[in-house]
Order: structure tokens, then C-alpha cells, then sequence
């Protein structure tokens, strides 16, 4: 276990976030160094639909340019895809992340919700969705999934995709891209040749960029062209389509961003799994859910008492599906980590 006297706790100015599922390093400055931001480019308008930007993109996913479509954050594509297909039933996975029901609700859609179960470690139960998915017209799937950070198999998506055709499948696969095999991974290919399927994603957490706004969807031409029949011109800001396409010349910063969680995700979670009181589940994304195992602690009491020692964590009981035993941790970088971890072994 980590010894306290390798943390000077009382000089730490900021909190420790373990709440927000960014990646633990920062883009390097040298990226920004040639973007010159001053009255002459903000008075600029951005492209249309950021077409400027399309074959950046296109170039760094391995897919042509018109089977994506980059938007101001991953919420707008979840905003218009109710809108242009007027789904009337829709299933959601619970626990999953609060955005797509809440979408969900503003276009009055009647919600169907399958609960992922605790004693199967929040594994889907392919019979039990097939029974759900057969009385709806649509499904949104995180895959990765937050809050759980459990995975579904391509084989098996791409089995269901093609097994029922008549529903639309939206899968989102932002934390996906903290994945060595991204590539092997993603649905993306297959979704650009299937109209029943929309890979949404967002550049916004292994980037660490959230304050740009950078999200995109890879679909059919077919539902690429409905989806920006819909969408709010100019979405994207001069400023990110200035940065967009230097970030994407990172490939360092991006490999040693996938092969850090690749170890210390499992590091951690071996390490929390040392604490009796906690049950932690075995992480795919950058991110682990944990468990409260000890009916004399409560999620209040813990919380309080990490953020004397400046970490935040990401309550349970504020995502659907899960409750006050629940709380979820992000990987930061192991200086941070091994705060975390003593700081949970230590309490009482």
C-alpha cells in the first residue's frame, strides 16, 4: 500500500478530479504554438458545417469524408437523432450515461429501459435485450459503457445489427478511443455501409479538450445527409477548427496516452480490490465503478472525507440505475492514483 508520508496532503492548492473521465495528461503546448488567436481570426466565420475540418478527421478514423459528420460536442448529434428519425419507442441501458435519456424525454419518445445487473457485472444479457429490442425502434448503446466501464464485443453488435435490421442502432464510442485496438474495435467501417447503425463519439475526454466541443458521428452518406439537413450551421468555432487538425497530428501523445491506461487501469483496480469494504469491477475504459460493500459507510460520509484530502468522485446515486453504494473513479496519472489509493485505505 502507498505510505502516507510520500503526499504532502495540506499544500495541495487544487482538488484532485476523479470525477470527469479525461485523460491524465495534457495536450503538449507546442500543438498551440502556431495558432495565432487575436481579433483577426475571431472575426472569422467558421465553415458551414465544418467541412474545413472533415479530412483531418477522415484521414486520422481511416474513413472517407462523407460518412462523418463533426458537431459542437457529442450533445448535439444526441439532440437531432430523435428529431430526424421520429423514433416512437427507444431502449436505454441502465446504468448508462444521463445525456441520451434526457434527449430522449425533450422529444417525448416513450422510454424502455433494461436494468444491467449488478450480480452479472453489469454484462449485458443478450436475451433479455433481444426481448427488449424487438418491442422498440431504437437502441442507444455506450460501448464502452459509463458508468460501468464494461464492454460489448464487436462480434456480437454486428450480429444483432444485422440480425434485426428494422431498429436503428446508436453506439457510442467515445471511450473506446482509449483503446490500443481502436481500430480492430470500433463499428465505425460497418457503419458507414449500414443504415441502421450511427457510431457517435466525442474527442472531448482523450484529448482532454471538453471547453472545444468537438464531437462527430460516422454513419451511411444516406443518414449523414439527413443528420446535416438538421443541423445548425456554423456549430463549431473558428477556435476548434483551428486546433482540431494539429491534435490530430499527436500520435505520441495518443500512444502514450492508450498504452498508460492500458496498465494503470489494472493496476489500480488490483489495488482497490485490496480494500475489503469495496468491491471494484473490472474496468475496459478509463474509468472504474466501485462498490460500497460496507452497510456502516455511506457514500456521504466517504465523499466528505475525500474531499478534505482534495479528491472528487463521481456519486452514484446522481446516474439512473445505480444508487448511494455506488461511486466511480476516473485513471489520472499515478502520482494521483496512489493518492487515491491511500487515501481509501485509510479510512475508518
Amino acid at each position: 500500500m502507498v505510505q502516507r508520508n510520500k503526499f504532502n496532503i495540506n499544500n495541495e492548492k487544487d482538488m484532485i478530479d476523479f470525477s470527469i473521465n479525461y485523460s491524465p495528461f495534457k495536450i503538449p503546448n507546442k500543438v498551440f504554438d502556431n495558432i495565432k488567436i487575436g481579433s483577426k481570426i475571431l472575426s472569422l466565420y467558421p465553415s458551414y458545417y465544418a467541412n474545413s475540418v472533415i479530412k483531418p478527421l477522415a484521414n486520422f478514423l481511416n474513413l472517407k469524408s462523407g460518412n462523418i459528420m463533426i458537431s459542437n460536442g457529442s450533445t448535439e448529434i444526441f439532440f437531432l437523432i430523435p428529431n430526424i428519425f421520429q423514433f416512437k419507442q427507444v431502449l436505454l441501458l441502465l446504468p448508462s450515461f444521463w445525456e441520451y435519456e434526457f434527449t430522449i424525454l425533450l422529444s417525448n419518445i416513450k422510454k424502455h429501459f433494461l436494468r444491467l445487473s449488478y450480480k452479472n457485472n453489469f454484462k449485458l444479457n443478450i436475451k433479455e435485450f433481444e426481448k427488449k429490442l424487438k418491442k422498440v425502434d431504437c437502441v442507444y448503446i455506450c460501448n464502452p459503457n459509463n458508468p460501468t466501464s464494461t464492454y460489448i464485443e464487436k462480434e456480437i453488435l454486428i450480429s444483432l445489427i444485422k440480425k434485426y435490421k428494422n431498429k436503428m442502432f446508436i453506439i457510442v464510442e467515445t471511450y473506446l478511443l482509449f483503446s490500443r485496438d481502436y481500430n480492430k474495435r470500433t463499428l465505425s467501417n460497418f457503419a458507414s455501409k449500414h443504415n441502421n447503425l450511427i457510431v457517435v463519439s466525442s474527442l472531448s475526454k482523450i484529448f482532454r479538450i471538453g471547453g472545444l466541443r468537438l464531437g462527430f458521428c460516422i454513419a451511411t452518406k444516406k443518414n449523414i445527409n439527413l443528420l446535416k439537413a438538421k443541423k445548425n450551421p456554423y456549430s463549431l468555432n473558428i477556435i476548434a477548427e483551428l486546433i482540431l487538425p494539429q491534435i490530430l497530428k499527436e500520435a505520441h501523445y495518443l500512444n502514450k496516452t492508450r498504452r498508460f491506461i492500458l496498465r494503470e487501469k489494472i493496476r489500480l483496480y488490483e489495488e482497490i480490490k485490496k480494500i475489503k469494504w469495496l468491491k471494484p469491477f473490472e474496468p475496459v475504459a478509463n474509468f472504474i465503478l466501485i462498490k460500497i460493500m460496507d452497510d456502516k459507510v455511506t457514500l456521504s460520509r466517504l465523499e466528505r472525507y475525500l474531499e478534505r484530502k482534495r479528491i472528487r468522485i463521481r456519486r452514484g446515486d446522481v446516474i439512473n440505475g445505480l444508487s448511494n453504494k455506488y461511486f466511480r473513479i476516473c485513471v489520472k496519472t499515478q502520482k494521483e492514483n496512489n493518492l487515491l489509493i491511500w487515501a481509501l485505505s485509510e479510512f475508518k
